[in-house]
């Protein structure tokens, strides 16, 4: 084939690629949506509520056996997923967020969460911050970890996965992303931290009884979200008047106990 033929294959090969290039890079970086900041004074109305568990008794703790590194380990480790409160049965650690809303208060200051990898577990297990915050991870256990975060679940896709030396200086990663970032150790199964990342600042992690709250929250249609790593996602609809206090409680329910 002559040069020239070749080069216009070329180029008509490239311009049947570049759509799907340019499709496959906005599925990797989802854009940020647009949050309006609205004046104080119309912003009038506080939404509280409580996530509770449905159901008659708490279900037992869940253990996770552990391979290597017992020594500092131990031989199984109890799961932190599930914390609930007698009584009410209120969920600790549950994010609640509200979903569909574009304007109202001004978002939270960007900030800096630090997770640490300590006695064979991330910590904090839960997090939720603005997006433009940074991450920061550290190791302060005398061995080996692997930081191994991916978009949405752990099917998602791997955003990173650094391997952290016992005593070597923490990762840093800025969240440029909203959704929830999945982050778990390869070697160590039962690590597992979660930090979900929010354009609005209408989202927070329920209180050791469950509670949650929003203040300076506009008049509208909603979608009220309630996620727990155990449980899943449970959305229900809220309508928010001009003024005054919504009471939006939540049940959730195991799939299995």
């Amino acid at each position: 084939m002559a040069l020239a033929q070749l080069s216009q294959v070329r180029f008509l090969h490239s311009l049947v690629l570049l759509p799907w290039a340019l499709s496959l890079a906005a599925c990797a970086t989802p854009q940020v949506p647009l949050y309006e900041t609205l004046a104080a004074e119309s912003l009038r109305v506080t939404v509280q509520g409580q996530v509770t568990l449905m159901g008659t008794t708490i279900p037992d703790a869940q253990y996770s056996r552990i391979y290597r590194d017992s020594a500092l380990c131990g031989e199984e480790v109890i799961g932190e997923e599930l914390n609930v409160s007698e009584g009410p049965r209120g969920i600790e650690g549950v994010i609640v967020s509200l979903e569909g809303i574009t304007r109202g208060k001004p978002n939270p200051t960007e900030e800096v969460i630090v997770i640490e990898n300590r006695g064979c577990r991330f910590i904090p297990y839960n997090a939720a911050t603005v997006v433009g915050s940074t991450l920061q991870i550290q190791n302060t256990d005398p061995i080996l970890h692997t930081t191994h975060a991916r978009f949405q679940s752990r099917n998602g896709w791997t955003l990173w996965n650094v391997v952290q030396q016992a005593g070597a200086t923490g990762i840093t990663k800025s969240l440029t992303t909203i959704g929830m970032v999945d982050i778990r150790c390869d070697l160590h199964p039962n690590m597992r931290s979660y930090v979900h990342v929010f354009n609005h600042p209408y989202f927070s992690v329920t209180d050791t009884e469950g509670f949650f709250e929003f203040t300076n929250v506009p008049a509208g249609t909603y979608q009220l979200t309630a996620w727990h790593a155990r449980i899943g996602t449970k959305v229900r609809p809220i309508t928010v008047p001009q003024n005054g206090t919504v009471m939006a409680d939540i049940t959730m329910q195991l799939k299995r106990q």
